[in-house]
């Protein structure tokens, strides 16, 4: 299941289709915090590695969430979570440095 996951936001990414990867809603102020951009969003979906896969509940539905880890255009260490919303449709929950409680939740 990794392997799909991770070739299915890869191909996304390629085709740069617009739309197939949302924002949440605080993504882009805990971006401009930390001190990501969308380059580092996208090179860490590229390159990083599925080390979660787990079904949560957000707002009363099941989510699949995907924590990804990997590294920003500077080669820091980065993780990004992702929710899959439906057929080639994610939505990036948070990004944020690797902090070991966050990698291990």
């Amino acid at each position: 299941m990794k392997k799909e996951l991770k070739n299915e936001i890869v191909n996304i990414l390629k085709r740069k289709v617009k739309g197939c990867i949302k924002l949440g809603i605080h993504v882009p102020n805990r971006c401009n915090q930390r001190g990501y951009t969308k380059s580092d969003l996208v090179y860490c979906l590229m390159k990083g590695e599925i080390i979660k896969i787990s079904s949560e509940s957000f707002k009363g539905k099941n989510v699949l969430t995907i924590k990804i880890l990997g590294v920003d255009t500077d080669n820091n260490p980065l993780l990004v979570v992702l929710g899959k919303e439906g057929i080639h449709q994610f939505k990036c929950i948070t990004i944020t440095p690797p902090i070991k409680e966050k990698l291990m939740a």
